[in-house]
């Protein structure tokens, strides 16, 4: 056997295998790719941008919560604790308005790879979109995080770091 024959069969090989691993994890990316921004009961995780909440009120409302157990860690002053509710809010309205955009998105995605000829270009146009979308409320965490960061004294940021690091991998 000549040395162009042995790659085909190697190539072959490594196609097969390709197909047999690849295919099942394409699927299931694809299956589950639109479900990470559902939220919870809607066959998510946490979601995209906060807990699946169905309206702007339930996104503020669960956001108390952590904020209420930020405020008494960092011993916040009322004065704080109103600003930083402030900005919270503004950026609850933001985000939300971003989450059903991002769910729109996944649903046009998920409905093209369904199909049974897929448009690549069709394809690669709802990606830049989700990517820009995931873009913009990246924006606006880092823009809040900042905001809410220039409200409290820097032993209240190193508190609020302190904390966050246990959570880092």
């Amino acid at each position: 056997m000549d040395e162009n024959q042995v790659n085909t069969r190697r190539g072959r090989r490594w196609a097969k295998w390709g197909l047999l691993v690849g295919a099942p994890i394409m699927a299931a990316g694809l299956f589950l790719a639109p479900r990470a921004f559902a939220g919870p009961g809607r066959h998510g995780c946490h979601g995209f941008m906060h807990q699946g909440a169905d309206n702007v009120q339930e996104m503020r409302a669960h956001m108390k919560r952590p904020l209420s157990r930020m405020f008494k860690r960092i011993d916040a002053t009322e004065g704080q604790r109103a600003a930083i509710e402030g900005i919270v809010d503004e950026a609850a309205t933001e985000m939300f308005a971003l989450k059903d955009q991002g769910r729109g998105l996944h649903e046009k995605l998920e409905q093209e790879v369904l199909k049974q000829t897929i448009d690549q270009a069709k394809v690669n146009a709802l990606s830049a979109e989700i990517e820009a979308t995931v873009g913009q409320a990246t924006r606006i965490g880092v823009e809040t995080m900042g905001r809410v960061a220039s409200e409290l004294r820097l032993e209240q940021r190193q508190k609020i770091a302190k904390h966050l690091s246990h959570f880092r991998h």
